[in-house]
């Protein structure tokens, strides 16, 4: 089983959740660690691009981690869709030695850290499912129902057992 099609069946579902969401609260700064709704998911196409650039070498450093990339719901969720696409498809393509590889990245502040690059994946794996946590709890608190988003149901749903 590979975390990035978890990763994008995820997605799939929060935003499918979000889009019944009225635009004034999708903007709304709902004091989320990020302000909005929109500026939340603007903040999983950050982090989306910055272990892109990382990991797989494409692409540059977001300007931040809270820049918003895009201005629409709309837009923001083709970008999410175009970049869970990208890591199933580049991951699907790499070999037990690149998984087993270790890689050195510079911090924003300068530190460096060394880890194989499944560590480094499952680190972005965390943060996405703590982000999506994060949407998931504003939904509920505007009583707009969310499919579960547990690894669980997605190992269930596609019957995954590898």
């Amino acid at each position: 089983m590979n975390l990035a099609s978890y990763q994008k069946w995820a997605n799939h579902r929060i935003l499918k959740a979000i889009h019944k969401m009225p635009s004034d609260n999708y903007f709304k700064d709902i004091k989320l660690p990020y302000g909005s709704v929109h500026a939340t998911i603007n903040h999983l196409i950050a982090a989306h691009h910055l272990w892109r650039y990382r990991l797989a070498k494409i692409g540059t450093l977001p300007v931040s981690l809270v820049h918003i990339f895009h201005t629409t719901f709309d837009d923001t969720t083709n970008a999410i869709n175009i970049l869970d696409d990208f890591w199933v498809n580049f991951l699907n393509k790499q070999t037990v030695v690149w998984y087993e590889t270790h890689n050195t990245i510079e911090f924003q502040d300068g530190r460096l850290f060394t880890y194989a690059n499944n560590q480094w994946l499952n680190h972005f794996w965390h943060h996405q499912s703590i982000i999506r946590g994060q949407l998931q709890t504003a939904l509920q608190q505007q009583d707009i129902p969310c499919n579960q988003l547990d690894l669980i149901f997605y190992l269930m749903a596609t019957d995954s057992k590898t």
